[in-house]
């Protein structure tokens, strides 16, 4: 959707907690943009809006090689046919655990810290930006990266050219907020930025650089931001759901905030039509058109909106009751809701809305499970595996899994009922935010703590 989805997970080989997005939350510290050319010679990106050249074509690492130490894994389950029966009361669930797979291959090693990108098909490995960046999307057509960097109270927005080798700072006149959207047309970015503590804005910038236009002034803290087909955007205000033309006009309330209610997520459906949101109480679906609102489910902060079935068909929530989360999948005017992966985290739908990836901790050893929406039947993917992430067309899933022989893990590919081992974390490095695939599946991203 080339936008950044917040979500919280736990981070569970070292026993750390760390949050991620579905593409993002920054610690960086304020340094520039650096590609590194043959001899590893920096080329430091500066602070205007001018255009660098990164070599996209050198890796970072050394070449695919070295060992072949494999992990295990098991097979994905088939795709299923969604259920259109109401369920009110969870039937009994079967487990299985397929044949075991192992995710193997050659990989070069992420060893520094920053934000990396592989090609799935050839295992190239580069790293693109060298400081903690951990808030980045790609553009709907695949070309950009948009990452933000920096602390807080001096963060900018900028964007990786892909295509052409390019770096550029697209804002740094004001901090930018945590959220950031892609048009549809992949020619632009809508953001927040703090003016003042009391000064908030939302903006309009084009990807290839050139003088941000402001969307709309802000009562309160901006939340999330999306943007919708016709370009219109979906905004949260301090915790109550709006929507705007793409000039800012005809702003419009679409739930409003009180003193019980307080929008903490939300997503809009791949249609524009509906956003499927999280409040203090509940998890609901509100008709943008007409502004009714179907409730699927109850929840607790921090329940959050997790994501849509490509077709729409399917909206899955993460919840919270009692300090257990769950994942809710329901249907978009809010039937057919049923409970997956109970006492789980690091939730994740498949695009076809047939399947929910994720993760059990018991105890101390996550175990990636694999959950048909239909029957409820769970399969066994394997253990010391986390942050599942299915590719744009749901065939493939990516994840983190520890390998043995190795004190750090590797990111891993399922597909076809095989795995293939993308990149080696080595013994000084760690992965912090979540993976993030390209629009065409051809490439994976990610960022390391070194």
């Amino acid at each position: 959707m080339g936008r950044i989805i917040d979500w919280l997970t736990t981070w569970r080989h070292g026993r750390a907690a760390v949050a991620v997005a579905s593409a993002v939350v920054f610690l960086g510290g304020v340094l520039g943009v650096v590609a590194h050319d043959g001899d590893d010679t920096q080329v430091q990106a500066d602070r205007s809006r001018t255009t660098m050249p990164l070599d996209l074509t050198t890796d970072d690492t050394v070449a695919p090689g070295g060992d072949d130490t494999t992990s295990t894994s098991s097979l994905l389950p088939p795709p299923a046919t969604p259920s259109t029966t109401a369920t009110t009361a969870a039937p009994t669930t079967t487990t299985t655990t397929a044949p075991a797979l192992t995710c193997t291959g050659a990989a070069s090693t992420a060893d520094k810290t920053g934000l990396w990108l592989v090609d799935v098909a050839d295992g190239r490995l580069r790293r693109v930006v060298d400081q903690e960046t951990d808030r980045y999307a790609w553009s709907p057509d695949g070309r950009y990266l948009a990452y933000l960097d920096g602390p807080q109270t001096q963060r900018r927005l900028a964007v990786l050219d892909l295509s052409a080798g390019t770096a550029r700072t697209l804002f740094d006149d004001h901090p930018v907020g945590n959220q950031l959207a892609w048009t549809p047309d992949s020619r632009a970015v809508v953001f927040a930025a703090a003016h003042s503590p009391q000064d908030h804005r939302l903006h309009r910038v084009p990807a290839a650089g050139g003088d941000p236009t402001q969307v709309l002034d802000l009562d309160s803290v901006p939340g999330d931001v999306a943007v919708r087909p016709d370009g219109s955007v979906v905004f949260t205000d301090g915790g109550t759901l709006a929507v705007a033309d793409a000039d800012g006009g005809n702003r419009r309330v679409l739930v409003q905030s009180d003193s019980t209610r307080s929008v903490h997520a939300f997503e809009v459906s791949p249609d524009g039509a509906r956003v499927a949101y999280t409040d203090r109480q509940q998890l609901a679906i509100v008709t943008i058109a007409k502004g009714a609102v179907a409730r699927a489910g109850a929840g607790e902060t921090p329940s959050r909106a997790l994501a849509w079935a490509k077709d729409g068909s399917r909206v899955a929530f993460v919840a919270v009751q009692g300090g257990v989360e769950r994942a809710v999948v329901a249907r978009p005017d809010g039937g057919d809701a049923i409970e997956v992966g109970v006492r789980g985290n690091d939730f994740a739908l498949n695009p076809s809305g047939r399947q929910v990836g994720w993760v059990a901790d018991r105890g101390t050893t996550p175990k990636l499970t694999v959950t048909d929406v239909a029957t409820r039947a769970d399969r066994v993917v394997g253990t010391n595996m986390w942050q599942p992430t299915w590719s744009a067309d749901g065939d493939a899933m990516a994840f983190v899994a520890d390998v043995a022989g190795h004190p750090r893990p590797a990111v891993c590919q399922a597909k076809d009922g095989t795995g293939k081992r993308l990149a080696q974390l080595a013994a000084n490095a760690a992965p912090y935010a979540a993976l993030a695939w390209s629009p065409s599946g051809a490439t994976l991203a990610f960022g390391v703590l070194a």
